[in-house]
């Protein structure tokens, strides 16, 4: 499945994320706008659990809690070129999971770390624009 849509996504209703992938495999979201409303602030952007070979590719995402959550032993789960800011938590954090996590801007996200990776064995980190510290556990 690969969804491109050059609108804005905004969240209207009470939900999880805007983007839900659970057991899924070669699932691709390129060029998309997430922008939650106050009125119904979406617990994440894109929630990715037992997942394979996800791409989240040149998004904007704003005004969730976490722009990109990854969990649950999801496997090369590419995180490129996105913009994520105002969310209230991370705008990337990977829990038992892998992938790359490059080339993204973030700013203006409420937790003292932009990317938080916990539990992680592999995950590659290259040229991300934040002045956050990243944050690791092992836990």
């Amino acid at each position: 499945i690969n969804a491109e849509y050059m609108g804005v996504f905004r969240g209207l209703k009470d939900a999880r994320s805007y983007f839900y992938i659970d057991c899924r495999s070669g699932i691709s979201v390129i060029n998309c706008i997430l922008n939650s409303s106050s009125a119904a602030a979406y617990d994440h952007g894109f929630y990715i659990t037992n997942s394979n070979d996800v791409l989240i590719d040149s998004n904007d995402v704003s005004g969730c809690g976490d722009g990109v959550y990854a969990c649950q032993n999801s496997n090369n789960i590419q995180v490129l070129q996105n913009n994520i800011h105002d969310c209230g938590r991370h705008a990337i954090y990977f829990l038992k999971s892998s992938g790359r996590i490059e080339d993204n801007t973030m700013m203006g996200n409420g937790f003292p770390s932009d990317i938080r990776l916990s539990q992680c064995n592999s995950v590659i980190l290259n040229n991300n624009n934040t002045s956050k510290p990243i944050e690791r556990s092992h836990k």
